[in-house]
């Protein structure tokens, strides 16, 4: 049954997953499963769209056939053009 807590059990961590901030400065990111991101690419990307509308940006984001699962990310906002 559910219950309500006083808080989160020992290694909860309530920050946000991945540094968006660091992934969305406008350079291209060559981003790696298992390092960079614990989901699926695809997962990634998607959540990278998401943010980049959140906030308004405009981002490049692919998943080559051929970098075993690799993800590659540039905001194009942070370009200024």
């Amino acid at each position: 049954m559910a219950r309500t807590v006083r808080k989160f059990p020992d290694g909860y961590d309530s920050r946000r997953k991945y540094d968006w901030d660091k992934f969305m400065d406008g350079r291209k990111w060559e981003l790696t499963p298992g390092e960079d991101f614990d989901c699926t690419p695809q997962g990634f990307a998607n959540a990278a769209r998401d943010y980049a509308k959140r906030h308004k940006m405009t981002i490049r984001v692919t998943i080559p056939a051929d970098h075993g699962g690799k993800v590659f990310l540039q905001n194009k906002s942070a370009l200024g053009s």
